[in-house]
């Protein structure tokens, strides 16, 4: 069961269960669907995105306007404390902002994977990104890591711990105790980190 931040409840199951079984366990789990419910009435709602000058995007957690310029060497690009396209990228804005963010993501996830890669003293095989929905990063078994370029809009400390416990995951291939431990012995406040995300990751979104 899922409750989305619209607030509409989605239950999967498989194809062949009985309807009964499947009203019994959401009756079961009714205390749980109010409490999602109400956590999801109480989220901002967006507003539809115009790509409009002056509109506000994140980046490394901060909101920034978007200026829409004439010259640019660049389709867009962020200069201290603005983000500018150029007329002709404006066009496709969505398209080129998104291509700009994804290249600033893995740029910087790339520069944080090395960085915190010494805390596990292992590497990835390889860095990805991905535009999962629900999903901030992923380690697999042969050591590739998938990251979420919508991190890049996150406060960098938020982006650091995703880059850490994907990381410990290559050390430990699941959620054990051992994995934990790992985690907190290179980000002991891991745990503020991880509430920022389950309370803003909604933010975090075009």
């Amino acid at each position: 069961m899922v409750v989305t931040r619209n607030g509409e409840l989605i239950v999967r199951a498989p194809y062949n269960t009985p309807l009964p079984f499947i009203e019994h366990v959401i009756n079961r789990k009714s205390l749980w669907i109010i409490k999602k419910l109400n956590e999801a009435a109480s989220m901002p709602q967006y507003e539809t995105r115009k790509f409009s000058e002056g509109e506000l995007f994140m980046y490394l957690g901060n909101q920034y306007p978007l200026s829409i310029i004439e010259n640019n060497k660049s389709a867009v690009r962020f200069v201290e404390d603005t983000i500018y396209i150029s007329s002709k990228a404006f066009l496709n804005a969505e398209r080129n902002i998104i291509r700009w963010y994804q290249t600033e993501a893995y740029k910087v996830l790339t520069e944080r994977t090395e960085y915190f890669s010494a805390s596990v003293n292992m590497k990835p095989s390889s860095i990805r990104l991905s535009g999962a929905k629900r999903r901030w990063g992923s380690c697999g078994r042969k050591g590739n890591i998938n990251y979420n370029w919508r991190l890049i809009m996150a406060p960098l400390e938020i982006l650091d711990y995703i880059v850490v416990h994907e990381l410990a995951h290559l050390r430990h291939h699941n959620h054990s105790k051992q994995y934990w431990n790992l985690v907190f012995s290179i980000m002991p406040e891991y745990k503020s980190r991880e509430l920022w995300l389950q309370k803003n990751g909604h933010l975090l979104n075009l």
